[in-house]
């Protein structure tokens, strides 16, 4: 009886073992413009950036995840008021936001941008570690072509963290899907 009772008693810890380092995700949907997938474990948030359109995170576990966008419309006029400061398409809006995130984060080393595609659509990403506020994080980031707007999605962790969550992060920033269905203008 005694055997029963341990084996039903191991069973039940790595039964909630398990389901706690589960790795299912939710489609959410976000005002008909992209679609991306999140892990069940993240929650809803925001506080994390006051201009983000999607804000998931789960402090517990120390990961953290926004998706910020803006019409191509506003980039091109940041272009056309400077054009020799700054390069066209998403190239240069990878590179402008780049170069602002590291004006404000100590990073380790210079980020570099991997062309790549997200789905079907054009991207750069990249990755690093630097210092906030006497923490050690580590990010993931993708910045996105879609038809009409500039994605930027923004995943991070604590540095000791990312061999565990990397594979998260990429899963999140590998699922985006542009659903935007008006004409391209």
């Amino acid at each position: 009886m005694k055997i029963k009772i341990t084996a039903v008693f191991v069973f039940a810890v790595l039964l909630t073992l398990i389901s706690c380092n589960s790795n299912e995700a939710e489609t959410v949907k976000v005002s008909g413009r992209y679609t991306i997938d999140i892990p069940t474990s993240l929650s809803k948030a925001d506080n994390l950036n006051e201009g983000a359109s999607l804000q998931y995170s789960n402090e517990r576990k120390e990961l953290y995840i926004i998706v910020m966008e803006e019409p191509k419309k506003v980039y091109e006029d940041i272009i056309a008021s400077d054009p020799e400061s700054y390069q066209p398409g998403l190239e240069g809006y990878a590179g402008l936001l780049l170069e602002s995130t590291e004006s404000k984060i100590k990073t380790d080393a210079s980020p570099a941008l991997a062309k790549r595609k997200v789905g079907n659509l054009d991207a750069y990403t990249t990755e690093f570690s630097g210092v906030v506020d006497g923490l050690h994080i580590y990010w993931k980031m993708a910045y996105i072509e879609g038809k009409n707007r500039y994605y930027q999605i923004m995943a991070w962790t604590l540095n000791d963290k990312k061999e565990v969550h990397g594979p998260t992060m990429d899963a999140m920033i590998n699922s985006f899907k542009e659903t935007d269905k008006t004409k391209r203008h």
